[in-house]
Order: structure tokens, then sequence, then C-alpha cells
């Protein structure tokens, strides 16, 4: 059995979504000044995946630190 993946939407707060909007906007600003016809957009969509990419990362590392707190301490030897 595969474990649950978390939704995109989980573990973010308003500070986490204003990061997100201001990291997009700033993607498209500066694509937008190398492909002044599609830069916003395209810069839009690097921004996007970017932020999937560091969000599943850090969604991984939130779900291994559960599972150290879970784990029982390993005793001495």
């Amino acid at each position: 059995m595969t474990p649950k993946r978390p939704s995109i939407f989980s573990h973010m707060n308003w500070l986490d979504w204003l990061l997100t909007a201001s990291f997009t906007a700033l993607m498209g600003f500066i694509a937008d000044l190398f492909l002044p016809t599609y830069g916003w957009f395209l810069g839009g969509l690097a921004g996007l995946a970017l932020i999937y990419l560091a969000k599943t990362r850090r969604d991984a590392a939130y779900a291994d630190a559960e599972k150290e707190k879970t784990l029982p301490p390993e005793e001495e030897k």
C-alpha cells in the first residue's frame, strides 16, 4: 500500500501564500524583461513549477520529521 500524498495546500499559512504569490509575480516580471510577448505567462508557469517542487520537498521533510517522532528510541549496546 502506498502512503497517502498530502494535498498541495496542506501545511501552508498566510505567509506561505504571500511568498508564493510574490515569487510567481517576480518570475513573471523577470521573464517579461527577456520575452516581452509571453513573458508573464511563461514566468508564471515557471514560478508555479518551482513552487510545486519546493512544496513537495517540504512535505517530504514534514513526513520524515513525523516518522522520527513516532519511532521508538534506539537502545544502547
